[in-house]
């Protein structure tokens, strides 16, 4: 089970570190960083009021991770969720101030539900009639700009990338259905949410970002356009915006949002180039 963790504690500087004295696969023991996780493997990504930590493979159900003065135990996270009980799903944690907020789970693909990119140039529709449905990007395919749309209006369907400097949707990624489900992508123009259950981890989008059904979840977006969060029930946590930030209704959870400015143009949320705090109703 992969699992990559995002925790807001409210301190300047923080030190992660396996609970045990051996650390096990992907538990790290890390301080200050200076730059946002891109590659979707074990970094760190510090601010003045949160820390990241994502994309770490933690191994062993006793495996616990130490924020502050707290010990939080991940074997809580194994029961939550839809696709948790997957054995290859990809598992996302929200903790803020040592308890766990939030569980989302992405499916595995298979042979019946992956749909793979295989070449530059070919878009990827999903219609209606179709659900539970994996996009994946063929390694091969790591680093260089592909011009392709995503356009899907099915319910669960998942979109995988394989980090935000790997996969680089060159065009515009569109969802209509429910419970759909984006990490690890660079999208250099615009994402829209029209259903509901969204959940986005882990992405650069350098246009406008819309969400417009309830229960969102959105970690760790780099957005270099609009954020405008229209439903109810929103989860919004460490993401960094250059325009406006918009969020319409009340959310479950907001924490260690901020604006930027990408002054060196690299399309990352620099910790120098971090602005205000973004809030919530």
């Amino acid at each position: 089970m992969k699992v990559s963790l995002v925790s807001i504690y409210l301190l300047s500087a923080l030190v992660l570190v396996a609970c045990s004295s051996s650390k096990k696969k992907g538990v790290i023991a890390v301080t200050n960083s200076s730059a946002k996780n891109t590659t979707g493997d074990e970094v760190v990504f510090s601010s003045p009021d949160g820390t990241f930590v994502g994309s770490t493979d933690l191994v062993g159900s006793e495996s616990c991770v130490t924020i502050g003065a707290s010990c939080v135990d991940l074997s809580q996270t194994t029961i939550n969720g839809k696709y948790c009980d997957q054995t290859e799903a990809q598992k996302d944690i929200v903790v803020v101030d040592g308890q766990v907020q939030q569980v989302l789970c992405s499916p595995a693909p298979t042979e019946a539900s992956e749909v793979k990119v295989v070449q530059d140039g070919t878009s990827v529709e999903i219609k209606d009639s179709e659900s539970n449905k994996v996009v994946t990007f063929d390694p091969a395919l790591d680093g260089h700009s592909l011009a392709l749309d995503i356009k899907s209006e099915g319910n669960d369907v998942t979109v995988r990338g394989n980090g935000e400097d790997k996969t680089i949707i060159d065009g515009n990624v569109t969802f209509k259905g429910n419970n759909v489900r984006l990490r690890n992508v660079t999208i250099t123009g615009n994402l829209e949410i029209d259903g509901e259950n969204a959940a986005v981890f882990f992405v650069t989008v350098y246009g406008n970002l819309h969400s417009k059904g309830n229960n969102p979840t959105i970690v760790s977006a780099t957005v270099h356009g609009d954020f405008h969060v229209e439903g109810n029930n929103a989860v919004l946590t460490s993401n960094r915006v250059v325009a406006n930030w918009k969020v319409d209704s009340l959310g479950d959870l907001c924490a260690d949002n901020r604006s930027f400015v990408d002054s060196n143009q690299n399309h990352l949320a620099d910790i120098s180039e971090l602005g205000n705090s973004l809030v919530c109703p």
